[in-house]
């Protein structure tokens, strides 16, 4: 379809001349650098489509700018080889120009941000205009509001946008991110006035965010988006409040497909969308040779990393391991889920604890667990070295408890798995208002009894939960927080210790929760 309208455009001779630029992008790669097991995605056989893609648009004289829509770090255990740094080299090798901080690279502050950046030493730009830094971070220089460039005689200016979401912030503190549609719309009007021709926020805030933004923006042009894992198939356009037509994209996640944006921008530096098309990394394309030895490298560093364990094999497991799937993250509870919350408990000697499925990496088939599969699996920590997430507990009365355990089990898009916990639930219909769809727990107990409102309660939980939660909220507010116990016991090898002793994994027989009763449905 694109040489059809390629051919259309050049035999009929138009009223001004062609500039023709096409835009590639990633999003979300979250450092899958051998993608997944059945071989789709991995970032050299992605290098092998792009170098495709570019090769087809130099044959036709059209200009190149490959865009990358943020979470280039965390989210496999990749992120680990070479402190991080492998990561950020991993998108010059790829070709990308131009990048957005996304929340996955500033997971381990920003500090953490700057040495991988400045150890890669890489040609690609990092942008976000939203991103309040301090000194400590080292970013002054590395990571700019914006980049211009110029494509076919264009002057384009990229504006980086990262998400604002609270729960995402507090690895930065004293640092912050504002919020992005006002800076957006701020900076694309400034460039507008400085001579930008094209303007393109290159955003990681999610797609409804990237609506709502160009929805409420007047001289943003193009939007390149990630952090929603969206798969767009197909251009979104969303009308600004100059009513004029703002195209939106994404490619999904984990480098399962890469986006191909044809462009005409016309003398008067109005453009058209020519064509665009995502293009899935399959399992039959080539490897390119530069990036598989890339990649080699950096999996002999991060097995280097766990003293060589990564093939030794666990156990098995009878059920898939809850986790990403076709780059979705997991949004509801699992059997999977259970034990990761019932090892929590165990480990901690806690009245209950709780998991988070979004919390989870990779899934994993049924069959036999590897070291490497159960790392890929749970792939957190907050500093290089530390084997895992801490667990962390608190101690409520149980009237604190019922309180917390009602508005836990209303967090349903997280996934939420308690082991010792049981109750029953009624969801409101959505038609009553301001209640509407809400979950109405009752009958909550405690490993089988009734909770005391006098009586305290051990909560087992991943510590990042309270880190975030204690960093996020006033510092007035941090001295109603209970006092919070870390225990010394970390996930990776809770994790292998309770695959061995468990061996084959299979759903808990446990009575943990009565059906929701749903109006609606």
């Amino acid at each position: 379809m694109k040489y059809l309208i390629l051919s259309l455009l050049f035999v009929f001779p138009l009223m001004s001349e062609a500039r023709l630029i096409n835009i590639i992008h990633t999003n979300d790669l979250h450092s899958y650098f051998k993608g997944y097991k059945d071989g789709r995605g991995g970032y050299p056989r992605l290098k092998s489509k792009i170098e495709e893609l570019k090769a087809s648009s130099l044959a036709q004289g059209i200009e190149v700018l490959q865009l990358d829509g943020g979470d280039f770090g965390e989210g496999t255990s990749f992120f680990i080889s070479d402190e991080g740094s492998a990561s950020v080299k991993a998108l010059e090798l790829i070709g990308t120009d131009v990048s957005v901080i996304g929340n996955h690279d500033h997971m381990l502050g920003g500090k953490i941000l700057g040495d991988q950046i400045r150890k890669a030493n890489v040609k690609t730009k990092f942008v976000s205009a939203n991103l309040v830094q301090t000194p400590e971070m080292n970013l002054q220089g590395i990571v700019t509001p914006f980049v211009d460039v110029v494509r076919a005689g264009v002057k384009i200016r990229v504006i980086g946008l990262s998400t604002a979401e609270p729960h995402f912030q507090y690895p930065l503190l004293p640092g912050f991110i504002l919020p992005a549609q006002p800076i957006g719309d701020a900076l694309s009007t400034q460039a507008k006035k400085e001579g930008a021709q094209l303007v393109i926020a290159l955003t990681h805030i999610g797609k409804k965010s990237d609506i709502n933004l160009a929805k409420k923006s007047s001289d943003i042009d193009i939007i390149v988006g990630g952090h929603s894992h969206t798969r767009m198939d197909q251009v979104i356009y969303q009308k600004n409040k100059k009513g004029n037509l703002v195209p939106i994209v994404q490619t999904g996640a984990h480098s399962l497909a890469v986006g191909d944006l044809l462009i005409d921008v016309a003398d008067d530096n109005t453009f058209k969308v020519i064509d665009y098309k995502l293009h899935d990394i399959t399992s039959d394309l080539p490897l390119d040779q530069s990036v598989s030895e890339f990649v080699e490298a950096a999996e002999e560093d991060r097995n280097n990393y766990f003293g060589g364990r990564w093939d030794d094999i666990l156990g098995e497991t009878l059920i898939p391991l809850s986790g990403y799937k076709d780059g979705i993250a997991p949004s509801s509870e699992s059997c999977w889920g259970e034990h990761m919350a019932k090892m929590g408990q165990e480990a901690t000697g806690a009245d209950l604890s709780l998991h988070l499925a979004q919390f989870e990496g990779l899934s994993v088939d049924p069959g036999k667990i590897t070291f490497g599969d159960m790392i890929e699996n749970f792939p957190h920590f907050r500093s290089y070295g530390d084997s895992g997430w801490e667990i962390s507990t608190i101690t409520v009365p149980g009237s604190t408890l019922k309180i917390l355990l009602k508005a836990i089990i209303n967090l349903k898009s997280l996934g939420v798995n308690f082991y010792g916990v049981q109750y029953k639930a009624f969801q409101i219909p959505s038609f009553v208002p301001y209640l509407g769809s809400r979950v109405y727990a009752f009958g909550l107990r405690v490993n089988g009894k009734k909770i005391d409102n006098k009586a305290k309660y051990k909560i087992a939980f991943p510590s990042e939960v309270a880190y975030a939660v204690k960093l996020s909220i006033p510092e007035a507010a941090r001295k109603l927080m209970p006092d919070l116990t870390q225990t010394g016991k970390f996930y990776w090898p809770l994790m292998e210790n309770y695959i061995r002793q468990n061996s084959p994994i299979e759903c808990l027989k446990t009575k943990k929760i009565v059906p929701i009763l749903t109006p609606d449905e």
